[in-house]
């Protein structure tokens, strides 16, 4: 029981942590290519491929050995993601690849390992209320956009508003 309330938790944890955080990634992206759709949709399809090609080979090499190891892993990642995202700043256009390469690993290692715990610690038919309960919860999330978007529209000029609507 205690295993479950843990991914519980991560889980509702990494939502709220990936809605702010692509949201506002967005918004600087577009900020720093200045409405360049094109930079934008390679953007995109270069973290697909990416993210495509990760999975395949986390997924292949991920034993219970090396679960923790990965798991632990995609959190540094993270980590150094936001990191090369501060450092950066407006030359982040100058490593937006290594910057996507690691972003896109974080995600693919965080839920290989997230669903294969999630597998192996529900076997017992309680995976169907331990999946309903993370839903239910995650569902609530796109109820704080109204709450957010007018402070959103006023800090960014009125971008926000068009891009989040």
């Amino acid at each position: 029981m205690q295993n479950k309330k843990t991914l519980a938790a991560l889980s509702l944890l990494r939502k709220i942590i990936e809605i702010f955080f692509n949201l506002f990634l967005g918004i600087y992206l577009y900020k720093l290519v200045q409405g360049d759709l094109n930079f934008l949709l390679l953007y995109a399809a270069f973290n697909a491929v990416v993210g495509c090609i990760q999975s395949f080979f986390v997924v292949k090499y991920i034993n219970s050995s090396n679960a923790n190891f990965i798991f632990r892993l995609s959190f540094a990642c993270n980590i150094v993601s936001m990191l090369i995202l501060l450092i950066a700043k407006e030359n982040l256009l100058n490593v937006i690849w290594i910057f996507a390469f690691m972003q896109r690993f974080a995600t693919m290692s965080y839920y290989a390992v997230y669903e294969i715990t999630l597998i192996h610690s529900t076997k017992n038919h309680s995976l169907s209320s331990y999946v309903a309960g993370v839903n239910i919860i995650g569902k609530r999330f796109p109820r704080i956009k109204p709450c957010i978007k007018p402070i959103l529209h006023y800090s960014s000029g009125g971008l926000v508003g068009r891009m989040v609507s």
